[in-house]
């Protein structure tokens, strides 16, 4: 009877093999992965800009734009011009994204929210990132639209009560 690991049953050796060849496999891996991570860090400011339509296409004035570096959360804010126009600020710092990091704009206009997304490529240093609505936004704001839509609700519901009670034809 021989022990485990001594003998003709030995499973070191192949062991040792699988081992010794998936250190020679990752060594290199692990070396990319370094020069990747290096490469990949922002090398100077970023400036995010754009435009904020509305679905038919105008600028919209006023509209609160919040940009924001998904991978490490920074977010700075503005508000849009007459032209519809943003800007972060301040600038995104070189050690506030990477290359590869995505860009997410969230424009707030009369409480309602449309966003859009980028990626950053090659340190830019500038990224155009424009936002259109794809509803009409109300102008009066969900206030009155909710109102709205409850007096709707509630038209539909009487209606449809008095017609199964038989008291409209």
């Amino acid at each position: 009877m021989t022990r485990l690991g001594v003998g003709r049953s030995s499973i070191w050796k192949p062991l040792a093999v699988v081992l010794a060849m998936g250190t020679l496999l990752l060594v290199p891996v692990a070396a990319i992965s370094l020069n990747d991570a290096h490469t990949l860090a922002g090398t100077g400011p970023l400036t995010v800009w754009g435009y904020v339509y509305d679905f038919s296409g105008q600028p919209l004035q006023g509209a609160n734009v919040v940009v924001t570096v998904v991978e490490t959360g920074f977010s700075t804010s503005g508000v849009t011009g007459s032209d519809g126009k943003y800007q972060g600020s301040p600038d995104l710092n070189a050690t506030d994204y990477s290359n590869g990091d995505t860009i997410r704009v969230v424009a707030n206009y009369n409480s309602n929210t449309q966003a859009n997304t980028s990626l950053v490529v090659d340190d830019p240093g500038v990224m155009q990132i424009d936002v259109k609505y794809t509803y009409e936004v109300p102008e009066f704001g969900t206030l009155l639209g909710f109102l709205v839509a409850a007096a709707l609700v509630g038209m539909i519901a009487i209606y449809s009560v008095s017609k199964r009670r038989g008291r409209i034809e």
